[in-house]
C-alpha cells in the first residue's frame, strides 16, 4: 500500500483542485430559453414578472403550475388575463376547450410564442411562418441581430421603430381571420406590402386573445435591450386591468416534443449547489475507496486451530509400555476399555462373560458370533492365567478388539 501512497495523494490533490476550480470559477452564461419567472438568465422572464404589479396596479398576480385544463375547469365565473410565454405553443384538446370557455365569458389571454400550432389555433384560424434566423432578419427592417417593429395604431406608433433582439430568429403571422382580428404590430419595412404582422388581437366571445410572435422581446435580455421596456409597456397597455394568471406549466422542457430535454446529470451540473454536492460526493467516494482498500489489504494473522493432543498422549503412553515390555498391563487396559464400551453402548452387564453374554453382544452389535467367541474366549484365557504376555499375544488381542470397534453397529 505504501508504494501507491504518492499516487493516491496526487489523485486527491487533483480532485481537490477540480472542486475548488468549479466552486470559484465564474459561471458561464446560460442561454437556455426558459421563459420562467424564476430565471434571471437572458431568456428567463424574471424582470417581466417583477414588473407585473406596476403594469397591473392593484390586481392579483397568481402563479399557475397546473395545466390550463386543471386550472380553469369547474369555474364558470372567473375572468382575468392568462399570461403564457414560450418558444412554441401546441395546446391539447381539453386545454383548448377550457381556454376558449374562459375567453368567451370575458377573460383575456396574452400568448407569446414563435410557433402556434394545435387545435386552439386551428379554431382561431391562426398560422405562423416558422422561425427566420438572424441572417435574414435584415430583410424585415433589421440589422442582423434585431428586427425592427412598430405599432399599427397611429396614436401608438413611435417615430423610430423598436429594435427587438432577434439573433435566435423570429416569426410572423401568415394567416389569421381578418374579420375577428386586429393587427396591432408589424415589422418596420418601408414598403407597406412587405410588412409582416407580429402582434394581433383576436376577439372571441366577450373576451379576446392577444397573440405575439416575438416572445424573446419579453425576456430579460429583450427588456434590457434598447427601448425594450418601452416596447413592452405599449404592448401591455392593450390588456385590460384585471387579475393576472401567470402560467409556469407550459415551458420548453414541459411541452411534448419540445426542446430542453436534458439528462439528470446535465441538470445537476447546471445548478451550482447541485454541482458542488456532486463533486463532493465523488471526492467522498474516492476517499472511501482509498481508506477502505487500505484496511482490507492489512495482513490478517493466521490463527492455528487448537490441536487434539489425545492421540499424542495415547502414543506416548503406548510407547512407554512397549519400551518397558509390560504387555500384560496394556492388555488389561484394553480389556477394561472394551468392557466399558459394552456397558455404555450395548447396555449389557459384564460381570459374567459366558455364552449367553456373548450371544446378546452378537445380537446388539451385529457381529458374527464366532468372532465374538474368539475375542471373549481370548479375554477369558488371559484373565484366568496370571502370567506375562508376549508381544504376539498382545497383537492378536488388539486385532480382535479393533475389529469389534470398527464393525459394531453401535
Amino acid at each position: 500500500m505504501k508504494s501507491y501512497r504518492l499516487y493516491i495523494l496526487i489523485l486527491c490533490a487533483a480532485l481537490a483542485l477540480v472542486v475548488l476550480a468549479e466552486v470559484f470559477r465564474t459561471p458561464p452564461v446560460n442561454w437556455n430559453e426558459s421563459f420562467s419567472r424564476s430565471d434571471k438568465v437572458p431568456y428567463g422572464a424574471w424582470i417581466l414578472y417583477q414588473q407585473l404589479e406596476n403594469l397591473f396596479p392593484g390586481e392579483e398576480i397568481e402563479v399557475n403550475d397546473e395545466t390550463i385544463y386543471q386550472r380553469l375547469a369547474g369555474d364558470t365565473t372567473e375572468v382575468g388575463t392568462y399570461f403564457l410565454l414560450n418558444d412554441r405553443l401546441d395546446l391539447s384538446g381539453p386545454d383548448t376547450k377550457q381556454l376558449l370557455s374562459f375567453i368567451s365569458r370575458g377573460g383575456h389571454a396574452f400568448l407569446a410564442a414563435e410557433n402556434f400550432t394545435g387545435p386552439l389555433f386551428d379554431t382561431l384560424g391562426i398560422e405562423t411562418s416558422g422561425t427566420f434566423s438572424f441572417m435574414i432578419a435584415s430583410e424585415f427592417g433589421g440589422d442582423g441581430d434585431t428586427v425592427q417593429v412598430n405599432f399599427a395604431s397611429p396614436a401608438l406608433r413611435a417615430e423610430e421603430p423598436y429594435p427587438l433582439y432577434a439573433r435566435n430568429g423570429f416569426s410572423y403571422f401568415v394567416l389569421f381571420n381578418e374579420d375577428s382580428s386586429v393587427v396591432l404590430e408589424t415589422t418596420a419595412s418601408k414598403s407597406l406590402s412587405e410588412r409582416k404582422v407580429t402582434f394581433i388581437k383576436v376577439v372571441w366571445g366577450e373576451g379576446a386573445f392577444f397573440l405575439s410572435t416575438t416572445p424573446r422581446a419579453f425576456t430579460n435580455i429583450g427588456l434590457l435591450g434598447s427601448r425594450g421596456i418601452e416596447h413592452a409597456a405599449v404592448v401591455f397597455s392593450y390588456l385590460p386591468s384585471k387579475k393576472v394568471i401567470w402560467d409556469e406549466s407550459y415551458k420548453p422542457e414541459d411541452i411534448a416534443g419540445g426542446g430542453g430535454s436534458e439528462s439528470s446529470l446535465r441538470y445537476i451540473l447546471s445548478r451550482e449547489a447541485f454541482r458542488l454536492a456532486w463533486y463532493s460526493l465523488l471526492l467522498g467516494i474516492v476517499l472511501f475507496i482509498v481508506f477502505g482498500a487500505r484496511r482490507r489489504q492489512r495482513i490478517i494473522p493466521v490463527v492455528e486451530p487448537p490441536r487434539n493432543t489425545t492421540l499424542d498422549f495415547v502414543e506416548t503412553v503406548g510407547r512407554l509400555y512397549h519400551q518397558s515390555g509390560d504387555f500384560r498391563s496394556v492388555a488389561d487396559k484394553q480389556i477394561t476399555y472394551l468392557l466399558e464400551y459394552v456397558r455404555t453402548h450395548l447396555n449389557l452387564p459384564t460381570h459374567r462373560l459366558d455364552g449367553k453374554f456373548i450371544e446378546r453382544v452378537s445380537e446388539r452389535s451385529g457381529l458374527p458370533l464366532d468372532r465374538l467367541q474368539q475375542l471373549f474366549g481370548r479375554i477369558e484365557q488371559m484373565q484366568a492365567k496370571r502370567r506375562e504376555m508376549s508381544a504376539n499375544e498382545l497383537l492378536s488381542l488388539n486385532n480382535d478388539i479393533e475389529y469389534f470397534y470398527q464393525n459394531t453397529e453401535r
